[in-house]
């Protein structure tokens, strides 16, 4: 289904004069990502395991680039990767109670290891942009503490200017 509706320009001006035009997979990068993974760590359905790759580790680099590189072009998460070993483990109270649990679902590691990648150049992008300056929660050096303070230092702001300025607030949880 296209969607032609289009988001207030004046609303939502470009913070940046950079885009980030295209995803590069670079086998240093994938490498890294490899020798720094958990061998204690569960692996997914596929049975690939961390070690597995890591006593692969060089030889296994050109293919998952490819892999990766193929699934960026044609804009397709392989469907494998999406599939999960789902356990449910007991949090407390009454074993009989399904409410009690909470699933755990242990995803192939190829597949984390492809979306580690994607993540790092995102994160690394709008870093450099400076456009998740008001992004707080899971950010290296900040917290949602700290959030917290600026919003309530602008709000303070707000009130203390002459005359009194409006404050609105939209906050946003998924």
């Amino acid at each position: 289904m296209n969607n032609t509706s289009t988001l207030p320009s004046q609303l939502f001006p470009p913070t940046s004069n950079t885009s980030l035009s295209s995803i590069v997979i670079n086998g240093d990068n994938v490498l890294k990502l490899i020798r720094s993974l958990d061998v204690n760590k569960s692996h997914g359905f596929d049975n690939i395991s961390v070690r597995m790759l890591k006593l692969c580790d060089t030889s296994i680099i050109k293919p998952l680039v490819i892999i990766f590189q193929n699934a960026l072009n044609d804009v397709c998460f392989p469907l494998m990767w999406k599939k999960a070993n789902v356990t449910p483990i007991h949090k407390k109270g009454d074993k009989t109670d399904i409410c009690n649990y909470r699933l755990v679902s242990v995803l192939p590691i190829c597949g984390k290891i492809f979306e580690k990648v994607i993540y790092n150049t995102l994160y690394t992008h709008l870093e450099e942009n400076k456009l998740l300056n008001v992004q707080s929660g899971f950010r290296h050096n900040d917290s949602c503490i700290n959030q917290l303070t600026r919003i309530t230092h602008g709000i303070f702001q707000s009130f203390d200017s002459n005359p009194s300025l409006e404050t609105r607030g939209v906050f946003l949880d998924q």
